[in-house]
């Protein structure tokens, strides 16, 4: 896989070897491949009913919208309370 990106939006300095790098947007990296993934394919496969449509998984779409935590938490029951 070759990508160019501009140098500012990519950190080289993650891995000693560097055989890492990280991207300052790795999602927008993510759907960049995707997007070229899927118009590659999408130029090969026949629109038919019985082939299924891919369909992105919710935890891909979704950011977390409730990150609260709880502060306290029941107190758990003895053996004897539980009987």
């Amino acid at each position: 896989l070759n990508i160019e990106i501009p140098l500012e939006l990519v950190d080289i300095n993650v891995h000693p070897t560097k055989m890492e790098v990280k991207f300052k947007d790795e999602k927008e990296v993510f759907r960049g491949v995707l997007a070229i993934i899927r118009s590659g394919l999408n130029a090969h496969v026949i629109d038919s009913p019985w082939i299924p449509r891919y369909q992105t998984p919710d935890f891909l779409v979704k950011e977390a919208t409730d990150r609260s935590r709880t502060s306290s938490f029941l107190p758990l029951k003895t053996m004897e309370e539980a009987a």
